[in-house]
């Protein structure tokens, strides 16, 4: 199986004005996972005209992968009222 041309490439992330990488796109996806680079970051890489938002990145190259983040962060993004009655309860 031929891999994509943008799996080889060495991607760089920029968020808050501070750049990182270069990570392959399996190192990327692997960071992205573990909470370390967010959606709202911005890549770039050897001949690209300019920055792009790293969702319409992954939206044009792996949208499955996108997809799933998404539906992971549906999942991790509701706490069990226990918990947030616990954390209401510390609120001045």
């Amino acid at each position: 199986m031929t891999e994509s041309p943008h799996f080889a490439l060495k991607l760089m992330i920029s968020r808050n004005f501070k750049e990182s990488g270069p990570y392959s796109f399996e190192q990327l996806k692997e960071e992205i996972h573990r909470g370390a680079i967010l959606l709202d970051s911005w890549v770039w890489h050897e001949g690209m005209d300019a920055w792009l938002p790293l969702q319409e990145y992954l939206r044009q190259h792996n949208p499955a992968f996108l997809d799933l983040l998404h539906k992971e962060k549906k999942k991790t993004t509701a706490l069990p009222r226990e918990e947030i009655m616990s954390h209401a309860q510390h609120i001045p």
